[in-house]
């Protein structure tokens, strides 16, 4: 009579398993860290939302200018978001720079810029960001500092 144990596996099956296992971690941590980053970079770029309002605002009510909208920052009338991936917002001559907590970015330094430009009285932004982070950058944003 034959017997088989049940769930029994050879040492080359084992070590080939945990190899596969290996294989799939080392491609898949650094991707979904990366996948992380890009997501926090959207936020900081959804952020600036606050501010372009604020700015557009200031660019009806001052005679048709952006030279007056100045904001240090994280000043009012738009805050922060309280999440952390945002270390800042502050606004000069209309210009906006976003700069982010690199502790929440994996340690890295990345800063958005949001440019206005009116045109018949309609306002409209360019955004920039350092071009080694172009590869974080939403698909709005695209432009190198």
């Amino acid at each position: 009579m034959h017997t088989t144990k049940p769930f029994a596996f050879t040492l080359i099956e084992l070590v080939v398993t945990v190899a596969i296992v290996a294989i799939l971690a080392i491609v898949g941590v650094p991707a979904y860290s990366k996948y992380r980053v890009r997501t926090k970079v959207v936020y900081m770029y959804e952020a600036a939302n606050a501010a372009k309002l604020v700015v557009t605002g200031d660019y009806f009510n001052n005679d048709y200018s952006f030279a007056s909208s100045d904001y240090s920052a994280n000043s009012e009338p738009f805050v922060t978001p309280q999440a952390g991936t945002v270390s800042s917002i502050a606004v000069t001559n209309g210009v906006i720079t976003v700069t982010g907590d690199s502790a929440e970015l994996g340690g890295r330094s990345i800063v958005m810029v949001f440019t206005p430009t009116a045109n018949n009285n309609d306002v409209t932004w360019t955004c920039a960001i350092g071009s080694a982070f172009l590869s974080f950058a939403p698909q709005n944003c695209q432009n190198a500092l």
